[in-house]
């Protein structure tokens, strides 16, 4: 497996240039303070944070995650090396000062230098809160004509 210490300089570019562009939020955060690394544009557009998150200790950026159990989380694939998917992962996150409950399905991905040893986390999220909403509302509605059909079938019975 090819890591991005062994790329030729002009690849690495090219790779960094990729990264910012793609349009999937990833993060890299590294030590054990998690300090952030790398954030692309459409992470930090989707967490409503600007750039000058990086460089900083990934918790102390996001002080409402760490009563979320994210923290442990992010220990967990740092110790044990194991990559972990949360699918629909409920976030209280603040953006823009404004703290909403949001949705995502979360990889968590231990990053290994040419040592095999893990040296940084990285993080690609999908936000996906709308999709949920709308599945939720779809829910809600069928459990109301399920009560209506009932009523309806209820009043037929007694005419």
């Amino acid at each position: 497996m090819k890591t991005l210490n062994k790329f030729p300089p002009n690849n690495l570019e090219a790779m960094y240039d990729a990264f910012v562009q793609v349009p999937v939020a990833i993060c890299i955060f590294k030590g054990k303070d998690y300090t952030i690394d790398f954030a692309n544009d459409f992470y930090l557009q989707l967490i409503g944070r600007q750039a000058d998150i990086i460089g900083t200790p990934f918790f102390e950026s996001f002080p409402e995650l760490v009563n979320q159990g994210l923290k442990e989380l992010v220990d967990k694939v740092v110790e044990k090396g194991n990559p972990f998917y949360v699918h629909e992962h409920e976030i209280q996150i603040s953006r823009n000062s404004i703290k909403k409950v949001r949705f995502f399905n979360c990889n968590y991905q231990p990053y290994r230098d040419t040592n095999g040893q893990i040296t940084s986390t990285i993080i690609v999220l999908t936000e996906i809160t709308e999709l949920v909403k709308l599945r939720n509302q779809g829910l809600e509605n069928q459990e109301k004509l399920i009560i209506d059909l009932e009523n309806v079938k209820s009043e037929l019975v007694l005419h």
